[in-house]
């Protein structure tokens, strides 16, 4: 997949796109040459949080550590879902958290 930054407009265009024909996450991401997990997370945070949410952002996002450790224990407790956690800390994606996990697990930094 490529390393690209998407608009606003380009990600409403493959999410209408997704939802209005007969083709698979899979076949969509294939097409547009993203990840579906990203266009997994643009239909989540658009579905929550409204069309402003698929602004393009300039820079990376930073969480404070608090928030990175909080979002981790509630994933790894089972009380929240990969989606829900995401959804309740206002990450940008579930890579974030992914990865957040990936680090808290392997006990670095």
């Amino acid at each position: 997949m490529r390393k690209y930054s998407f608009s606003k407009e380009e990600k409403l265009e493959i999410l209408n796109f997704y939802e209005n024909s007969h083709f698979t996450l899979n076949e969509v991401a294939e097409l547009y040459k993203v990840d579906s997990r990203t266009i997994k997370d643009w239909q989540n945070n658009y579905l929550f949080f409204g069309e402003e949410s698929l602004n393009r952002s300039e820079n990376h996002n930073t969480y404070p550590k608090e928030i990175k450790l909080a979002a981790v224990q509630d994933y790894i407790s089972g009380s929240y879902s990969l989606r829900e956690t995401v959804r309740k800390y206002r990450l940008s994606g579930t890579s974030v958290l992914r990865n957040w996990i990936k680090k808290y697990t392997s006990h670095s930094e």
